[in-house]
C-alpha cells in the first residue's frame, strides 16, 4: 500500500468514526425504555394516556383477546402505571367491562372516560382515581357524545342529537352541559368516534370527521365554510379520497394540520379559511402520525416511517427538529402524553408503552456509556479525553463536538487504555498505558512506548522527569531524554494509588491503601502517615495553589495535608461515605466527584449540595483522574461518559415526592375470593387491614408520586420495629401467610444517597386467629378447666373434711363411750366387787377377798384408762407426770419427762386430746419400738404449745406411707387435727422416731 492510499484509508476511518460518534452523541442523549406485556402491560391496543396529579399514568384501550373463555365482563381496558408496576383496574357498567377510547383530566382531578359502543349510544363517564369510583355523566344529557376535549381552559363535547345533527356542548364545572350551537350534515349518518376532530382557533371552530366534510363555524355556530362534499356522498366515487383533518394543533397563533391520507403539512389561513401546504419532505411515506401539545405549548410530532418511529419538535413555520428515532414494529395508531416535552414523553402503540427521557440541559454529555479517565486541556478550546478501554477522543468545547483521536506506533494502529494522566510537553503528550510510559504526538497520533512496570499514577516533576507510582513495587522516575526508568524509593508494601507534587518541587505526596506516603525530594526522606484517620485508604491526591495538597479517602473524607509538619485538616466528610474520585476548586467551592454523585461544597459556609442522575448525570459514580477546568465550567468523567457543566447554572432538583399506598389485595371471606382495593379515601382513614383466619395472605402495592423511571430509589419495610428488610426497587410486598397477631408495618423509600424520600407509610395489620386459638377462647377453656378442677378439689376437700369430721366424731364418740363404760365399771361393776369383797371379809373368805380385791383394782385401772378421772381432778401436767411415772415403773424403759405448767393455757378439749395423744404414743412405743428410753417434752413457745416425743427404738423409713396406712399413726394425727394442731413425724430405720406436735393457743391465754 502506497503512502497516498494509506493516508486516504486513515482519513476514511477517521471520517467514519466521526460520523458514528456524532450519531451516538445525538441518539444516546435520549433515554428510551419500552414496557410490554412482560412488564405487566395488559392492554393490547392503547387508545389514550393521561397522568394524574400524583404523577401516575392511566392507560385505556382494548384487549384483543377474543377467546370465548374470556367473558365480556372480564376484559381489561384500563390500567394504572407507577413507573414499575401496572395495576389492573376493572371498570364495569351493568356488569360489563367499559371499553375506554378517550380520556381527559378535569380540574377536580377526576378523569373523563369516553366509551365507544358499537351496539348502542356512546357514554361519557367520570372516574375518580382517588376513590376508584365510576359515574355516568347523566347531567350532560347527551345521546351520542364524542369524547371530551379541553381547549384552553374550557371543556367541550360533541353530541349527535339525531342521525344528521351535530351539537357543540360546553361543560361547566364537570357537571352541566350547555349547547353552544349545532349544525346539520346533509350527506351521511353521523357517528362520532376517535376520527372526529374539534379545533378552536381564536373565535372560530373547525369540526372534522370521516363522516362529513370539514365545517368551520363562528362562536355562535354560524357556518362560515363547508368544504366540498366530494367523497362523502353515499354514491361517491371510490377513487375520490375523503378530506378530513387527521391531526391539528395551534402554535404561536398559527393553526397547523395533517390531512387524512396526505403526507403534507398544512397551515390554516384565517382570512381565506383555506389550508395551505407547507412543503416538508420529512413526512413523505409516513404510516402513522400523532401530534401533541404540552401544557407549556411545546409541540411534538411522532410518526412512523420505513420501520422507524421518529420524534420531532415542531419549532415554527414548518421547521422540524428530529431529536430521536428508533425501530418499531407497528405504530399505525400512536397515543402521546407529556407534562413537559423538554423533559420526557410517553407513547403508546399496539402492545407497547414507550418512555423517553430527554437530555437535561444542566449537563452536556458526551461519550455516553464509556468509562472516562484522564482529561487534559491542549489549548483554551480543545481537550484530550482518555477512556478506560475505548481509546482517546478529542473534544472541542466551542463546537461541542467530540471525535476519536487515532494513534499509531510503527505505522500500526494502537489504542491506549487506562491512561491515568496526560502531560503536555510542546507537541508531545506524555501518558501511560498498562506498564508503558507513552509519548504521543498531539497532532498526528504517532506514539512511542517505553515499557517497565504497571503504572498506577503519573505526574511531571520537571522538563525532563516524570514521576509515577506502582503497586507494591517502587516510586519511580522516568527521564524523558534518556528514556530510562529509575526507582526513587522501594515501596513493596504499598499500593501507590495516586500522587501529587507541590509547586516548589519539594514534596511528592502519595495516596496509598495504608495512609499518606511522602517523599522529600531534597533529603530523600520518606514517611508513611498511617494514623491520620480511622479509615486510611486514600484514593486520590492533588495539589492546588490555593489549598495545597488535597487527598480523598475511600470513606468520603477530604483532607488538606501539610507535609512539613506532618499535620492535616479535615475539609469535608461525605454524609454517604462515598469514595472521593476528583476534587476541582472553582471560586469559593470545591466540586467533589464521588462514587455516589457530584458534590458542590462551599468551603466558607461548610454546606453542600449533591447532584445525581435525576439532575442530569448519566451515572452517579465518578471516575478517578478524570476532571478538568474549561473557560466557563468543569469537565468531569464517570462510569458512563463525559460531562460538562457551568457551576453557576447548576441546580439540584428538590424532590417533593411522597410514598402512597396504591393497592391492597386480601381475601374476602364473605365473597370467598381475593379482592383488590384501590380506594385512596379508604387508605386515608388509616384503619387496620384485617386478614381473616381462613386466608391470611396480604399483598400491598405502593409507589412514590411524581412518576420517574430513572429515579433509582429503593424500598424497605419493617414489622413491629424489627429489622428493616430491603426490597430493592420492588414496589410490592406479599405475605403468603401472616402469622396471627397485630402488626405495625412501616414502609419507606430511599434515594440513591440513602436519604428517606417523603414520609414513610405506616399501616396497622390485624391477622385474625382461629377461634380456638384466640385469647378469649383459651381464657374460656382455662376458666372451664379451672372451674372443673376447682369443683373436683372442692369435692375432694369436702370428702377430706367429712373424713376428718368422721374421724373426729369417731374419737369423740369413743371418748363418750369410754366415759360411759368407765362410769358403768365404777358405779356398777366396782360396787358389786366391793360388796363381794366385804362379804368375803365378813365370812373370812380370804382367798375370795384377795381375788376380788385384785379384780377390783384391775377394773379401776381399766376405768381410769377409759376415762382419766385424775385429768380433771389433778390437771394436765400432773396427769401426764403420773402416766409417765407408771410407764417408767412398769416397763424397762427409761423415761425422761420435761413438762412446763400449761394447764392454764389449755381448754378441756385440748387437755383430753393431748393427754390421749401422749397416752397412745407411749403405748405405741411400748408395743412396737422396743426402745430403751423415752423422752417427752412439753414447752410453751409464744402463742403455741410444742409437744415432742422421742424414742430410740426400731424406727421406720416410709413415714408418709406408714402414716396413711397405720391406724395408730392415723389416730395420733386425728387427735392433733381435732385441736387444730400440726403433727410432724421423723423416723429412720434403726434410729428411732420423733413426734413433734404443735398446737396453737388462744391469744387471750397470754394476756
Amino acid at each position: 500500500m502506497n503512502d497516498k492510499a494509506y493516508s486516504f484509508l486513515q482519513h476514511l476511518i477517521l471520517l467514519c468514526c466521526c460520523a458514528s460518534s456524532f450519531l451516538v452523541y445525538c441518539q444516546e442523549d435520549v433515554y428510551h425504555e419500552v414496557f410490554t406485556a412482560r412488564e405487566g402491560l395488559g392492554i393490547d391496543f392503547i387508545q389514550d394516556i393521561v397522568q394524574d396529579d400524583a404523577g401516575y399514568l392511566w392507560i385505556s384501550g382494548e384487549n384483543l383477546d377474543n377467546r370465548e373463555i374470556i367473558g365480556k365482563s372480564d376484559l381489561l381496558t384500563f390500567q394504572r402505571f407507577d413507573g414499575t408496576n401496572f395495576h389492573d383496574i376493572q371498570l364495569k357498567h351493568d356488569n360489563t367491562s367499559v371499553a375506554v377510547s378517550k380520556m381527559i383530566r378535569f380540574d377536580d382531578q377526576s378523569i373523563s372516560l369516553h366509551s365507544k359502543n358499537i351496539f348502542g349510544p356512546n357514554i361519557n363517564f367520570s372516574y375518580d382515581p382517588f376513590n376508584n369510583t365510576l359515574e355516568i355523566k347523566d347531567s350532560w344529557e347527551l345521546s351520542g357524545p364524542s369524547n371530551l376535549r379541553r381547549i384552553e381552559d374550557s371543556y367541550y363535547v360533541l353530541n349527535t342529537s339525531d342521525e344528521t345533527t351535530v351539537e357543540v356542548h360546553k361543560i361547566e364545572d364537570n357537571k352541566v352541559g350547555t349547547v353552544l350551537f349545532s349544525f346539520e350534515n346533509e350527506v351521511n349518518k353521523i357517528d362520532l368516534d376517535r376520527n372526529t376532530t374539534f379545533v378552536k382557533f381564536g373565535d372560530i371552530f373547525l369540526i372534522s370527521d370521516n363522516n362529513f366534510p370539514i365545517t368551520i363555524t363562528d362562536s355562535l355556530g354560524v357556518v362560515l365554510k363547508k368544504y366540498p362534499y366530494k367523497g362523502f356522498n353515499r354514491s361517491r366515487d371510490l377513487l375520490v379520497k375523503k378530506l378530513w383533518i387527521e391531526e391539528a394543533f395551534v402554535l404561536n397563533d398559527h393553526l397547523y394540520a395533517f390531512m387524512n391520507n396526505d403526507d403534507r403539512l398544512y397551515e390554516f389561513d384565517r382570512k381565506s379559511l383555506e389550508f395551505k401546504v407547507l412543503n416538508n419532505e420529512l413526512f413523505e411515506g409516513k404510516q402513522g402520525l400523532k401530534t401533541y401539545v404540552d401544557p407549556n405549548g411545546k409541540v411534538m410530532i411522532a410518526f412512523e416511517k420505513e420501520g422507524y418511529l421518529f420524534l420531532a419538535y415542531f419549532i415554527d413555520k414548518g421547521k422540524i427538529d428530529v431529536i430521536y428515532k428508533h425501530p418499531i414494529k407497528n405504530a399505525a395508531a400512536i397515543q402521546m402524553w407529556s407534562m413537559d416535552l423538554n423533559k420526557e414523553l410517553w407513547i403508546g402503540v399496539q402492545g407497547e408503552l414507550h418512555y423517553y427521557k430527554f437530555p437535561n440541559d444542566q449537563f452536556e454529555k458526551f461519550l455516553v456509556d464509556k468509562q472516562l479517565r484522564a482529561i487534559k486541556a491542549i489549548d483554551s478550546v480543545n481537550f484530550m479525553v482518555a477512556t478506560e478501554n475505548s481509546g482517546w477522543f478529542k473534544y472541542n468545547h466551542d463546537l461541542k463536538n467530540i471525535t476519536p483521536f487515532l494513534m499509531y506506533e510503527k505505522d500500526a494502529p494502537v489504542s491506549l487504555s487506562s491512561s491515568r494522566n496526560i502531560i503536555l510537553d510542546q507537541d508531545t503528550l506524555w501518558t501511560n498505558t498498562s506498564g508503558n510510559i507513552v509519548a504521543v504526538h498531539k497532532e498526528n497520533g504517532n506514539s512511542k512506548s517505553y515499557r517497565y512496570y504497571p503504572i498506577q499514577c503519573l505526574e511531571e516533576l520537571d522538563d525532563s522527569t516524570l514521576v509515577y507510582g506502582t503497586g507494591y513495587h517502587a516510586l519511580m522516575q522516568f527521564n524523558k531524554n534518556t528514556k530510562g526508568h529509575k526507582a526513587l524509593v522501594k515501596t513493596d508494601t504499598l499500593d501507590l494509588i495516586d500522587l501529587a507534587i507541590d509547586h516548589d518541587k519539594k514534596w511528592i505526596v502519595t495516596a496509598t491503601q495504608n495512609g499518606v506516603f511522602t517523599y522529600n525530594l531534597e533529603t530523600q526522606k520518606t514517611t508513611l502517615h498511617s494514623d491520620l484517620l480511622k479509615e486510611n485508604y486514600f484514593l486520590m491526591a492533588d495539589y492546588h495553589k490555593d489549598y495545597g495538597f488535597l487527598l480523598g479517602s475511600r470513606n468520603g473524607t477530604v483532607i488538606q495535608f501539610h507535609p512539613e509538619s506532618s499535620s492535616f485538616d479535615v475539609i469535608y466528610r461525605d454524609n454517604l461515605e462515598a469514595g472521593i474520585a476528583t476534587i476541582t476548586p472553582y471560586r469559593k467551592n470545591l466540586w467533589i466527584n464521588t462514587f455516589n454523585g457530584l458534590v458542590q461544597y462551599d468551603v466558607e459556609s461548610k454546606t453542600s449540595k449533591r447532584f445525581s442522575s435525576k439532575d442530569g448525570l448519566v451515572h452517579n459514580e465518578g471516575n478517578r483522574y478524570s476532571a478538568a477546568r474549561t473557560q466557563d465550567g468543569i469537565l468531569i468523567g464517570n462510569l458512563k461518559g463525559l460531562h460538562h457543566f457551568v457551576p453557576e447554572e447548576l441546580n439540584a432538583l428538590q424532590s417533593k415526592d411522597s410514598l402512597k399506598l396504591l393497592k391492597v389485595r386480601t381475601y374476602d371471606q364473605n365473597l370467598d375470593r381475593f379482592v383488590e382495593l384501590f380506594d385512596q379515601s379508604a387508605f386515608a382513614k388509616a384503619e387496620p387491614i384485617l386478614l381473616p383466619r381462613e386466608n391470611r395472605q396480604l399483598e400491598l402495592d405502593f409507589s412514590l408520586t411524581g412518576l420517574d423511571v430513572l429515579r433509582n430509589e429503593y424500598y424497605e419495610y419493617q414489622l413491629n420495629e424489627g429489622e428493616w428488610t430491603n426490597l430493592g426497587d420492588q414496589k410490592k410486598i406479599k405475605f403468603l401467610n401472616l402469622a396471627a397477631g397485630s402488626y405495625d408495618l412501616q414502609i419507606r423509600a430511599k434515594d440513591f444517597s440513602g436519604g428517606t424520600i417523603g414520609q414513610p407509610l405506616n399501616l396497622k395489620i390485624i391477622s385474625k386467629e382461629f377461634f380456638y386459638k384466640t385469647w378469649w377462647f383459651i381464657t374460656l377453656v382455662l376458666l372451664v378447666i379451672a372451674i372443673v378442677i376447682g369443683w373436683f378439689l372442692y369435692q375432694e376437700r369436702l370428702k377430706s373434711l367429712m373424713q376428718v369430721k368422721f374421724s373426729q366424731d369417731l374419737l369423740q364418740n369413743q371418748e363418750i363411750e369410754r366415759l360411759r363404760i368407765a362410769k358403768e365399771l365404777h358405779d356398777s361393776v366396782g360396787q358389786q366387787l366391793t360388796l363381794i369383797k366385804q362379804t368375803a371379809q365378813n365370812n373370812k373368805l380370804d382367798r375370795i377377798s384377795s381375788l376380788t380385791n385384785t379384780t377390783l383394782e384391775e377394773v379401776r385401772s381399766i376405768s381410769r384408762n377409759l376415762y382419766p378421772a385424775n385429768l380433771y381432778r389433778l390437771g394436765f401436767k400432773a396427769s401426764v407426770e403420773q402416766l409417765l411415772e407408771d410407764v417408767d415403773n412398769q416397763t424397762p424403759m427409761f423415761v425422761d419427762l420435761e413438762v412446763e405448767d400449761v394447764d392454764d393455757y389449755l381448754d378441756d378439749k385440748q387437755t383430753l386430746n393431748l393427754y390421749r395423744f401422749i397416752q397412745e404414743a407411749t403405748s405405741n412405743v411400748i408395743k412396737h419400738a422396743h426402745s430403751k428410753s423415752l423422752q417427752v417434752a412439753i414447752r410453751l413457745k409464744k402463742s403455741r404449745l410444742e409437744l415432742r416425743i422421742v424414742d430410740k427404738g426400731n424406727g421406720f423409713n416410709d413415714v408418709n406411707e406408714l402414716k396413711n396406712n397405720s391406724l395408730g399413726l392415723k389416730t395420733l394425727s386425728e387427735r392433733i387435727n381435732i385441736i387444730n394442731g400440726q403433727l410432724e413425724i421423723k423416723s429412720s430405720k434403726g434410729k428411732g422416731t420423733e413426734l413433734i406436735a404443735t398446737i396453737p393457743l388462744k391469744n387471750d391465754a397470754f394476756s
